[in-house]
């Protein structure tokens, strides 16, 4: 298709798949499905040349203007969105997450036009240079700069669909993940917000066969069936056109689903590296976990089954194994992976069928008997440090509470307690809740470090720690403690408090305005959703920032930007300092 005097405009019930090199997946994939009767948000599209703005400004600000008229009589509606929709942007590859501007409540010409130019600016940023040298995107030849003008819904719904997470081993194609929220879903597409609401829709099923997951901070919204089954049935149309591997934007409009956007779930780039084979090797989860229990660090009844097995080989173990009474705790190993699906059941009954909806058959499962965590801990060794972080309650993904730190010299102790009062999560089989937790006192701090200094002297006798080690543990009602997961980490190469305001980070989108300065990362992740940092990593390096942490230096989601080489520090400005020989 070609573009005379340098832009072409046209409206989106006028393209389709074949055009996509000129205006980009979302316009294409959009234009098709409304070819193919799916609903979507009328609109049109432009494709421009860098010099349209030099060259032709006029006739183009002239015809853009004349076809925004048309749109609004139109539709009648009260405001507008110019979304990007990049030549490279939501490929298999490579997702330019949040790198390109949109601009929403459109209302009049004259902002019309400067949201043109303004998001045609964020296309030509280094961020956007940056991003493509290190995910390998090829520039296009004649590259176009290319825009979506729609109407903007008033949705009483909307969210994300995940026809398969896009994160490795977590579930299967056969499983569709909803995220929702009441009204407009960007807040929460940026990381600014949760989800009012998440299920699991079973895709196999031709019935609606969904399963909320309970989320206790807002379980409040529960949707009908009826908006649900609509969901599952425009899902199943979409995935018969565009494939089984899907990240669907929709909205909820007078009754009717609404799509937004359709991308292709991104696949991170497999390593070289050779891995070895998981019929003998049980991921680092499990093989620690073989480990602790050996030792007397994990002093509770433990099974595990090795991956590869079929269902009814698991399920006839579990149903064998005597010594597993009680509520019990279902776990997963694979490789290296962090956030992998985790389920507190009543029983081996209940326990099967959990596994049974969740199970991978790359994952060896961990089976034990329940811990009713009262406080989490997370160890880092290596040959000369050794530092403790605490969080009362269980310690996710997603925390917000700040931990207590301990940094050992020999005996000599430097104490970090949190300095206000926390709210610590507790959790079971069956109910889920929010405690407050009064700062630790000197004398807490203290009993601690005197409690955990034999296990460290312990292990420090069985692990190789001459590079960094990061060890997880829980203490429960009673006081005792059970060693959970180990991995190696890249080593803490200082343990200091930033001198300098720092720029605060709550979301991807926040890179897009970021000048390359220091950090203090407080995006939020869901458990499993850790490994969407690796789309900021390329930012990270080429500025060489320090990122500041305030919920663990230890937390997943600073351990694993650290193995992917960035530099991450803790922010101890709340905590009171104690120095204390034990």
């Amino acid at each position: 298709m070609a573009i005379k005097m340098g832009y072409i405009i046209k409206n989106i019930n006028e393209l389709n798949m074949t055009d996509n090199e000129v205006w980009g997946n979302k316009i294409a994939y959009l234009s098709d499905a409304n070819r193919n009767g799916i609903p979507v948000p009328r609109g049109f599209g432009i494709a421009f040349d860098k010099n349209v703005f030099e060259e032709c400004k006029c006739e183009f600000e002239s015809n853009l203007i004349s076809y925004f008229s048309c749109l609004k009589k139109e539709t009648g509606a009260k405001c507008f969105i110019v979304r990007s929709s990049a030549q490279g942007e939501d490929r298999e590859n490579h997702v330019f997450p949040g790198l390109y501007k949109s601009k929403k409540d459109i209302k009049t010409a004259e902002q019309l036009l400067d949201a043109v130019e303004k998001c045609y600016k964020s296309f030509t940023t280094d961020t956007i240079k940056i991003y493509r040298n290190e995910m390998g995107v090829q520039p296009y030849q004649k590259e176009r700069f290319c825009l979506l003008i729609q109407e903007q819904i008033q949705p009483d719904y909307s969210g994300v669909v995940f026809t398969k997470v896009p994160i490795d081993s977590y579930y299967d194609g056969d499983s569709y993940l909803v995220e929702l929220i009441s009204g407009h879903c960007g807040a929460m597409l940026q990381g600014q917000i949760r989800p009012e609401a998440s299920y699991i829709i079973n895709g196999k099923s031709k019935q609606l066969d969904v399963k909320k997951i309970w989320n206790a901070e807002r379980a409040n919204l529960d949707v009908g069936k009826e908006l649900l089954y609509k969901i599952k049935q425009m899902t199943d149309r979409l995935i018969g056109l565009y494939g089984t591997e899907l990240n669907i934007e929709w909205g909820y409009e007078r009754e009717q689903v609404v799509i937004l956007q359709i991308r292709p779930i991104q696949h991170v780039k497999s390593s070289k590296r050779k891995v070895r084979s998981l019929d003998k090797y049980l991921g680092l989860k499990a093989e620690a976990m073989r480990k602790f229990s050996q030792k007397g660090l994990f002093p509770k009844k433990l099974l595990i089954i090795e991956s590869g097995k079929s269902f009814d080989v698991i399920q006839k173990e579990i149903e064998k194994e005597n010594g597993l009474q009680g509520p019990l705790t279902v776990r997963y190993s694979c490789e290296k992976e962090l956030g992998l699906p985790r389920g507190f059941v009543e029983d081996k009954a209940a326990a099967v069928a959990y596994i049974k909806s969740t199970y991978n058959e790359k994952w060896t499962i961990i089976l034990h008997e329940s811990i009713c965590v009262r406080h989490s801990y997370e160890l880092y060794l290596d040959g000369e440090k050794e530092i403790l972080e605490h969080v009362p309650g269980m310690w996710e993904s997603d925390s917000k509470v700040s931990t207590d730190v301990w940094i050992f010299h020999g005996r000599q102790v430097t104490a970090l307690a949190a300095g206000y009062v926390r709210n610590a999560k507790y959790e079971s089989v069956d109910t889920s809740y929010y405690q407050q937790v009064e700062p630790f006192l000197e004398c807490s701090m203290k009993k601690i470090a005197e409690k955990v200094y034999p296990y460290i002297q312990t292990i420090r006798k069985d692990w190789n720690l001459d590079k960094g080690n990061n060890l997880h543990f829980v203490e429960d009602e009673k006081g005792i403690y059970y060693f959970l997961n180990y991995r190696k980490v890249p080593e803490i190469s200082e343990c200091v408090m930033s001198e300098k305001e720092l720029t605060v980070i709550n979301s991807l989108d926040d890179f897009s305005k970021w000048k390359g300065e220091d950090i203090l990362l407080k995006i939020d992740l869901k458990r499993g959703q850790e490994i969407l940092l690796k789309q900021v990593v390329p930012l990270l390096k080429e500025s060489g920032t320090k990122v500041y942490v305030e919920f663990g230096l230890l937390s997943h989601p600073a351990i694993l930007l650290r193995e992917f080489g960035i530099q991450v520090l803790p922010l101890y400005t709340i905590h009171k300092e104690y120095i204390f020989t034990i």
